[in-house]
């Protein structure tokens, strides 16, 4: 399945740590397969067709700011640097889009999200495409800002690997939550607003998942099933209506 994402490189790095998500979560008519060959099933999927392109436009002229919320300031005359800031924890994240825990949740393994959004002279080009890659403890800090040192204070002498899971997000804004990690299968749940005809922006980039990977399961090669989220407290429609679907989450225990 090709995953279709909004502008946004996602990188995700997941412990393979045993996962507290029991319920698998169904894939919407999306085959499962290597996450490489995603990208195009998912834009043929109904993920995102009812925000079809008579509803989507370029909103880069106009009154809509993703930029507090999502991508960092890039200068003309200086390399992109990548926000080190903590938007929160990843249940707060969640409780954003949801009331209902048991509705909306990453799972245990997953020890960050990294939504600002990452470019070529941020992070090494090879990261910069849809797929899982295995990241040694000196590459941590690279894409998630500080982590390695919060891993390494509440985690000391926990043996595990980690694996940086990168989606391409085309479509502003959008909200995504690893809900399942298992050995050969991750389910990837994008967070769309509920209402009538709304508006995204156009442009492309990669956002992170880190995940953690205790028990030495190869996630390289894990397929991805991708199930909407429709958010019914996230509208826009409703003025008063607002959630940060990027910034810099964590888990709970590495606040």
């Amino acid at each position: 399945m090709k995953m279709k994402f909004l502008t946004v490189f996602m990188v995700m790095v997941i412990f393979g740590c045993s996962s507290n998500s029991e319920n698998g979560v169904s894939s919407d008519g999306l085959a499962d397969k290597p996450i490489a060959n995603q990208r195009e099933d998912y834009e043929k999927s109904d993920v995102y067709n009812e925000e079809s392109s008579s509803n989507s436009e370029d909103l880069s002229s106009s009154s809509t700011d993703f930029s507090s919320s999502s991508f960092a300031d890039q200068s003309a005359n200086s390399e992109y640097v990548i926000p080190s800031k903590i938007s929160g924890s990843l249940n707060e994240y969640t409780k954003q889009f949801t009331s209902d825990a048991q509705e909306l949740f990453f799972d245990s393994s997953v020890l960050a999200y990294y939504g600002y959004g990452y470019s070529p002279t941020s992070v090494s080009d090879s990261y910069l495409m849809d797929g899982f890659y295995k990241l040694d403890k000196d590459s941590l800090n690279t894409v998630f800002p500080g982590i390695r040192e919060r891993i390494a204070e509440k985690h000391e002498g926990k043996d595990c690997g980690y694996y940086l899971m990168v989606v391409g997000d085309g479509g502003q804004p959008t909200g995504y939550v690893v809900q399942s990690v298992q050995k050969d299968s991750v389910t990837l749940v994008p967070v769309v607003r509920s209402g009538e005809m709304c508006k995204y922006s156009s442009a492309y980039k990669y956002l992170g998942m880190l995940i953690e990977n205790c028990s030495g399961d190869d996630l390289s090669k894990a397929s991805v099933s991708v199930k909407k989220y429709v958010s019914e407290t996230w509208n826009c429609n409703d003025e008063k209506s607002s959630a940060n679907a990027y910034g810099y989450w964590i888990r709970e225990d590495l606040m």
